[in-house]
């Protein structure tokens, strides 16, 4: 469910050569799991029809819209916008930058405690 598009789409490319998912997909995989803690809903977890297209589609559509698709209140952060844009940065093999999004997510907290 939290699994990021590449996961889905290139499980079976990733074995065959013997590669694992990257550190790129892991963040998303988090990404994912940190939306719906915030309260958000995500359109691929509550669809009926939950096959690998349709799962693959809707995480895509999320992405692209991803201003558009945010409903809950604290995820239309600025700084949950900035985590998926650093996240989604990432080349393939790249290193992602984890200070910046640990600074993002400090940034995000601080306006939690202060409301």
């Amino acid at each position: 469910m939290y699994a990021s598009k590449n996961a889905h789409k290139f499980m079976v490319i990733l074995k065959a050569y013997f590669k694992s998912q990257t550190r790129r997909d892991d963040l998303m995989s988090y990404f994912y799991m940190l939306l719906e803690f915030l309260g958000e809903q995500l359109p691929w977890r509550t669809e009926a029809k939950s096959d690998f297209e349709s799962t693959m589609r809707a995480k895509s559509d999320f992405s692209k819209n991803l201003s558009k698709s945010l409903k809950s209140q604290l995820c239309q952060a600025p700084e949950i916008a900035k985590i998926h844009d650093l996240i989604q940065a990432c080349k393939f093999d790249e290193r992602p930058d984890y200070l910046a999004i640990k600074n993002q997510l400090k940034n995000l907290l601080s306006k939690c405690i202060h409301h």
